[in-house]
């Protein structure tokens, strides 16, 4: 079949530019330049201008589907079918900013309703799992990470279901320092919720609780840290053996709580506890050699 394929000559204006294949989904940007919609939208993920004519691309552009051309396309792939061209079948319309703040808005109005919230939780779960363009909608919808944070923790106790899909979601999203640090100030006990959920069985939450855990304290001050509940620390104890702390600099905020006067002796403790492991599990941490760990606080490392 592929033998026949070769013999048909592909018109050059039915492949994608990027990919060099027959266009699936072709959408034009305002440069004027047609694309497949994947390989579009996964361009403009990681740069911001047209790829043949460099031009800039705004950050909210929404390519223009060219209907006339995919029908086109469909129509030369039925006619060479024999040939072992495959057919395009009609794409599934995207998902535009309009639906997916609609779906936000639903897991918002729902939250007086147990299993109207995980309906629309799961919807907004599929919806981002659809492709890499609908994770960045439903990051950029202004308060959607707030609601479904304030979902983790409304429901981390007695709607397990419910928090496992907001959390699923949350670390869907590729979220911004700033953004993080501005959720964990939105929303005071989401640590604690998270360290609820690690202390559950089941191993897929837990997995999504130490991701999203480990990425908040990553960008919290050190003066922040020790206001944090002392489970945290046996948590730190139990992640350290699945990830090097080095990559989170948490070597260095746990040397800050070890020897800050704010902080309990039993936390102090634990804090040089979760310490003298990491000591235990690899002595030689590169975060010990970062000039961002000052000599004082080195001092206070177990070697």
């Amino acid at each position: 079949m592929e033998e026949q394929q070769e013999q048909v000559e592909v018109p050059s204006y039915f492949l994608c530019p990027i990919s060099l294949q027959i266009m699936r989904d072709p959408v034009t940007l305002p440069t004027g330049i047609t694309y497949d919609r994947d390989g579009i939208e996964r361009w403009l993920l990681a740069a911001s201008t047209c790829p043949l004519t460099k031009q800039s691309v705004p950050a909210d552009c929404d390519p223009t589907p060219n209907h006339t051309l995919r029908r086109l396309i469909q129509s030369w792939c039925a006619l060479h079918a024999d040939h072992g061209v495959e057919l395009v079948p009609t794409p599934k319309p995207p998902v535009d900013r309009e639906r997916v703040a609609e779906l936000v808005s639903r897991v918002q109005a729902a939250t007086s309703s147990a299993a109207g919230l995980l309906d629309a939780l799961r919807e907004l779960k599929d919806v981002a799992a659809e492709s890499d363009r609908n994770r960045k909608l439903l990051a950029a919808v202004p308060g959607a990470v707030d609601i479904l944070a304030a979902v983790v923790v409304a429901s981390c106790q007695d709607a397990k279901a419910t928090c496992d899909e907001a959390l699923e979601v949350i670390c869907s999203l590729q979220l911004s320092e700033q953004c993080l640090m501005g959720v964990v100030e939105r929303n005071e006990e989401l640590v604690d919720a998270l360290v609820a959920t690690l202390q559950r069985s089941n191993t897929t939450s837990r997995a999504h609780a130490a991701l999203l855990l480990e990425a908040v304290t990553a960008v919290m001050p050190s003066n922040w840290l020790v206001s944090l509940p002392e489970e945290v620390f046996g948590e730190v104890v139990q992640l350290l053996r699945e990830k090097e702390m080095a990559q989170t600099g948490a070597v260095g905020k746990l040397c800050v709580v070890a020897q800050s006067e704010q902080c309990g002796e039993r936390t102090r403790e634990r804090a040089r506890e979760t310490l003298r492991l990491h000591a235990r599990a690899g002595g030689d941490s590169p975060c010990l050699h970062s000039p961002c760990l000052q000599p004082h606080l080195q001092a206070l490392y177990p070697y």
